[in-house]
């Protein structure tokens, strides 16, 4: 069993006292919306490790896709990235859940094709609001997006239980 080296976050909301969410040997990277509640991710990395925010590759739409790369240096002179995601489920005021949907595939396909192009090693977690055990048009274009470039959804099962979960 390894420790834990980078944890990633979504839904941190606004962070008044950031001190509150410190953990000893981990520092904190993160992008929170500017104003509304909700929202926000981040990562909290291990501090032996060399990391930095990739801001061209951490495009943030608030409600729609709100994500943060980080570039992880190895010991090897290797680097990986790793990316946080999040897609609220209702669209921002003034948009249609179409086109909420249609932002987030459009931006999640951009952001992987160019991790594709830079990066050997891309770590994606993210919370998508899709539900995969319903399968419908949207779900698979979003299973299509990630595989058409070269990522692979490791989850398929519920990962928030309530009453009408399966």
């Amino acid at each position: 069993f390894r420790s834990i080296q980078v944890l990633a976050l979504q839904e941190i909301w606004q962070l008044p006292h950031e001190e509150e969410i410190s953990f000893p040997n981990f520092n904190l990277f993160h992008k929170l919306r500017s104003s509304n509640r909700g929202g926000g991710v981040g990562f909290l990395v291990n501090a032996n490790l060399s990391c930095k925010i990739i801001e061209d590759l951490s495009t943030f739409i608030p409600f729609s896709f709100e994500s943060i790369t980080i570039e992880i240096s190895l010991n090897n002179s290797s680097k990986i990235s790793c990316t946080s995601i999040y897609r609220s489920p209702n669209p921002p005021a003034n948009s249609s859940l179409a086109n909420h949907s249609n932002c987030f595939l459009d931006n999640l396909d951009s952001l992987l094709h160019r991790l594709s192009l830079i990066y050997k090693e891309s770590y994606i977690m993210l919370d998508s609001n899709i539900d995969l055990l319903i399968p419908s048009s949207y779900s698979e274009k979003y299973i299509d997006t990630i595989t058409a470039n070269g990522f692979y959804q490791l989850i398929f099962k519920a990962t928030r239980i309530q009453n009408n979960s399966r």
